[in-house]
């Protein structure tokens, strides 16, 4: 396996770090879920729920949009698909999107936990490295995440797109990234998920790249995996072998 070696190594979030709970949160929380209209007189099954709001979650995306921890604008997205009227709407969909995030949180946990993701983290700091986060995310999606795994203290950087106003694959960002880690771009390897946005554009700026490559049930309208020109410094399956990539 290639070694890489680098000062600081910078991780994209979404399917990366956390790869995307929404089926499987939605998966456990759509029985509650349904409950919860129930009590309200709304009749909505189970897996009516869940697939309407799939839909909505596949067909609106938006700069900064929180798609794992989701927001209330796919909530009543999907609610409408279901015709239930508006006043209705504007009542539950908070409730619900709170039920959701219960169920998220849990599975967040639960994942860094089976993917070992601390133990990347310790290895890596305990080689020296400094360490940062990137993500194309609301603020709040990213930190409740960090928050919700305890793994906030590994970090020397961590920013979320809402806040610098800019998303990857814009240069801006990776500017951003080598000024906040207050490292040389050549000695910064990024690691994400997305050929483009994350690869393409972190080498375009001079940085060294790891490629988390993921399988197709990732996939949705607005993340399309084309790995076509991508020819990123290593690739990983599993997050755990960049501990044995850098040194």
């Amino acid at each position: 396996m290639k070694k890489i070696s680098c000062d600081a190594v910078v991780f994209d979030q979404g399917n990366t770090l956390v790869m995307n709970p929404f089926k499987a949160v939605l998966r456990k929380s759509r029985e509650k879920l349904s409950r919860i209209l129930k009590r309200n007189g709304v009749k909505m099954s189970a897996g009516r729920i869940e697939k309407e709001w799939t839909l909505s979650n596949s067909a609106i995306d938006f700069p900064f949009s929180g798609h794992f921890v989701q927001e209330e604008i796919f909530v009543q997205d999907f609610m409408k698909r279901a015709g239930i009227n508006m006043d209705t709407i504007i009542m539950l969909a908070p409730l619900l999107l709170s039920e959701y995030r219960k169920h998220y949180l849990i599975e967040v946990r639960a994942q860094l936990k089976k993917r070992k993701i601390k133990k990347l983290l310790t290895g890596l700091k305990n080689n020296g490295k400094k360490l940062g986060i990137f993500s194309n995310d609301k603020s709040i999606g990213l930190n409740s995440v960090i928050d919700a795994c305890g793994i906030r203290e590994y970090f020397d950087y961590i920013e979320a797109s809402e806040e610098l106003g800019k998303e990857k694959p814009d240069p801006a960002v990776f500017k951003r990234i080598e000024e906040k880690m207050g490292v040389a771009r050549r000695r910064i390897v990024y690691v994400g998920d997305d050929p483009v946005n994350d690869i393409i554009a972190a080498q375009n700026f001079g940085m060294m790249t790891i490629l988390l490559r993921v399988d197709d049930s990732y996939r949705e309208k607005w993340r399309k995996y084309d790995y076509g020109k991508c020819l990123p410094d290593a690739e990983v399956r599993n997050l755990l072998e960049v501990l044995s990539i850098i040194e």
